[in-house]
Formats: structure tokens, sequence, C-alpha cells
């Protein structure tokens, strides 16, 4: 269990470690399992991880944003048809948008301008312009995805009727 549910091997180890450390801590108490101690101890090593996943989320702050979201390389696609397609609904998505969402997506996503020199083009503080970027990010997604309903799909066609025999 512990490591299932934990990060690494040494970590494992401290959760064994401390759930029986825990455990004996309650028995010399008078508490704890009196039957069942496999599923007893199961669950303390459980409810540690957890508690220290929580808590390691809280302290471990990335030490650069750009290497957290540095870009992967990307395998070339082999279906064409299927990237023009993709990148046409990318177009009238995009072209639906409002005009201000349009700029704040196309300084940042396109030119790559740092966020502070976008906020100084639209007037704005950082935090203003980083939830503009996020409504338009959202815009985009779901006019993408009606753009995406609004195609007809071959694999759906509607029977013709018969023609009536004369």
């Amino acid at each position: 269990m512990a490591r299932q549910v934990a990060r690494t091997a040494t970590d494992a180890e401290d959760l064994v470690a401390e759930a029986f450390a825990r455990i004996l801590d309650v028995l010399n108490r008078g508490g704890g399992p009196t039957t069942a101690f496999r599923a007893y101890l199961l669950t303390t090593v459980r409810n540690l991880a957890t508690t220290s996943n929580t808590q390691d989320r809280r302290l471990h702050l990335a030490p650069d944003v750009d290497l957290v979201f540095a870009e992967q390389p990307r395998m070339p696609s082999i279906d064409s048809v299927s990237d023009a397609i993709d990148r046409s609904l990318l177009a009238q998505a995009f072209a639906r948008l409002p005009l201000r969402w349009q700029r704040v997506l196309w300084h940042l996503e396109v030119e790559d301008l740092p966020l502070a020199e976008v906020a100084d083009r639209f007037g704005m503080n950082p935090n203003g312009v980083s939830a503009l970027a996020y409504r338009a990010r959202k815009g985009l997604r779901e006019a993408y995805l009606d753009a995406d309903r609004a195609i007809p799909d071959p694999r759906k066609r509607s029977p013709r009727p018969m023609a009536d025999a004369a």
C-alpha cells in the first residue's frame, strides 16, 4: 500500500515507519484495533500519505514557471486532412470571439509576449490580463466545440427514401 501511494521508495518506508509508530502509540494508550490489524494499518498508511501529499502540494513551489511549462516536442501528424479540418475549425472559432479576446490570445499565445507587456498594452494590471486570457481561452474552447458540432458526421447519414415502384 505504501509503495502505491508514495512518490518514492524512501517516502514509502517513511510512511510505514510513521504508521507503525502511531499505531504503537495508540496501543500504548489503550486504544487501537482489537481485530483487523492489517486493515487498520493500511488505513493509517493511506491517511498519512494523503496528509503528506496535501502538505507537500502546499510547500513545493515551482522554481521557474518556464521550466514547468516548457514546450514538449511535437510528433508530426500523419493525417493531414484531419489537421486541415482542425485548423479550419480553430480559425472559425477564433473569428467568433470578441475582438478583445482575440487580441489577448494573439499577444500571449502567438506572439508569446510576457504578461506584463500585454498588461501595459491593454492598460490593465497583469492579474486582469490573466483573468481576461482565462475567459478568452474558455470562450475559444466553447466556440471550437460549437464549430465541430456543426460539421455533419458522414457516418450518420439519414437513409434515402425508397423510390416508389411504378
